[in-house]
């Protein structure tokens, strides 16, 4: 027996030992349907074997099935991640996980899953992009960044904006949101910095972590009157906080077109020339692009290129290709799958005639009255022929036997 209590004990410390090792910090537990959840996760004194990968969050629901989600995920440091999603549109008791996470805590390889309850009530609030700015910057570089608020529901909704931090500035403190609304945070940087936007409706709010890293021009005065020029490094990609999809997956019916707007970023320390968005060969006569802005993409600042698939209407199968951005030898891609299903075509109607036999005996019923009736006159006639014949002899043979009398009597 006292062994079996000092296992239960031991197991109960290793428990607690691995929830120190690494956890998650949910800034709420109760949202409603579309709402942003986010969350940090702190990792303790160990070292993750694969780090922390969007794979490993997963939204569970109430019978442990895996809910479709579109994970955000920064690396502040090897110690701490920030995450976000957008939950779904369905009411519920919800279950946030990270499953499965291997790291080596001195000579011990082990493994851990977490999970936090999360409810989702009926109510239809805001959802927020992105949900963490984390940028490196140059050292002349004060970027603006655009804040996005969706209100999911039909009610306007009045937002109070507030700010942690002397580098930014917010030009409205106060919205109404109908739809979608932008705001945007103007950055005034010379050191690393960080800090954070307020976002309150109602009885809820967001908190937006901002953590921007300035650069510092190392100057070599090892020769004199030379002037040494740092090489920067180029970096182009699709811009993950905005965009919700990893991979464009289309499926529509015959006769229908889509059109949706697809950001990408210069995410590194020089501006990009000649810019060129393009899709695969076999996309090419189904996917049109227009690309909002123009050929040269600044450092840090974000592109759009409004897609449209199937813009004639008229294209049916099954495709699958890249669409693709590069400028200055840098490029990304995004898998591009189509399905462009066939109108469906009714069979032809097998058209039969039929008579009702009612009917068919009715029409013979009187065709044989009809008949009946002729004869019965015919033989009327007859019959009334016969008996005037009859009668005319029978009065003429009388006549005759009355005319020899009369000469007898003479």
């Amino acid at each position: 027996m006292k062994r079996l209590v000092f296992l239960v004990i031991l197991v109960m410390l290793a428990a607690n030992v691995i929830a120190d090792d690494v956890s998650i910090d949910v800034k709420r537990d109760n949202y409603g349907m579309y709402e942003t959840l986010q969350f940090e996760v702190t990792i303790d004194g160990v070292e993750l074997v694969d780090g922390l990968k969007t794979s490993d969050v997963k939204l569970k629901d109430s019978e442990d099935n895996s809910m479709a989600i579109s994970v955000n995920l920064i690396e502040l440091s090897d110690e701490k991640y920030f995450v976000n999603f957008d939950l779904p549109d369905e009411a519920g008791d919800y279950k946030l996980v990270l499953e499965d996470i291997r790291y080596t805590k001195g000579e011990n390889l082990l493994k851990v899953s977490i999970e936090k309850d999360v409810t989702v009530s009926d109510r239809k609030g805001l959802s927020l992009r992105p949900g963490i700015i984390h940028d490196e910057l140059e050292e002349t570089e004060d970027p603006r960044y655009d804040i996005k608020l969706t209100n999911h529901g039909d009610d306007n909704v009045d937002v109070n904006i507030t700010f942690e931090g002397d580098f930014m500035t917010i030009e409205d403190t106060e919205l109404t949101v109908v739809g979608t609304k932008e705001f945007e945070v103007r950055t005034d940087v010379d050191e690393d910095v960080t800090g954070s936007v307020s976002i309150s409706y109602g009885d809820y709010s967001y908190t937006l972590p901002i953590y921007l890293f300035k650069e510092s021009v190392v100057e070599d005065n090892s020769t004199e009157n030379e002037t040494v020029e740092e090489e920067k490094e180029g970096k182009l990609e699709f811009f993950k906080e905005l965009n919700e999809v990893d991979v464009i997956d289309v499926s529509l019916e015959y006769g229908e077109s889509l059109s949706g707007v697809i950001y990408f970023k210069n995410t590194g320390e020089k501006d990009l020339d000649d810019l060129v968005i393009s899709v695969s060969e076999g996309l090419s006569s189904i996917v049109s692009l227009e690309f909002l802005g123009d050929d040269v993409l600044e450092v840090g600042e974000v592109g759009e290129v409004n897609v449209t698939v199937n813009p004639n209407l008229d294209r049916v199968g099954d495709f699958k290709g890249d669409l693709t951005i590069s400028a200055d030898g840098l490029s990304d891609t995004m898998p591009f799958i189509l399905k462009l299903k066939p109108l469906a075509v009714d069979p032809a109607p097998t058209v039969i005639n039929l008579t009702e036999p009612q009917d068919i005996e009715e029409e013979e019923e009187e065709g044989s009255n009809w008949a009946l009736w002729v004869f019965i006159v015919i033989l009327l006639i007859v019959i009334g022929l016969v008996f005037m014949f009859y009668h005319k002899s029978k009065g003429e043979s009388k006549g005759f036997n009355e005319f020899v009398t009369s000469l007898k009597k003479r």
